[in-house]
């Protein structure tokens, strides 16, 4: 893959991220009870579950990059 190709990959796939954390971060706000909100719907063990299978995925992904650097 030439530089051009390689540049325009990249970008796409850079906003594609950028994309997806804004999808996450309003999924998150909107779809999950704050725990500090005390007038917030009952949490289910779905919410205990995805949120942490999520905060899990973002820790790999972190802990993979400083490896890295």
């Amino acid at each position: 893959m030439n530089k051009d190709a390689l540049r325009r990959e990249y970008w796409r796939a850079w906003f594609d991220v950028h994309g997806a954390l804004t999808a996450i971060t309003q999924v998150v706000t909107e779809d999950f009870p704050d725990p500090d909100d005390g007038d917030a719907r009952p949490i289910q063990r779905y919410d205990l579950d995805m949120v942490r299978g999520l905060a899990g995925a973002l820790s790999a992904l972190v802990e993979r990059y400083e490896r890295q650097t």
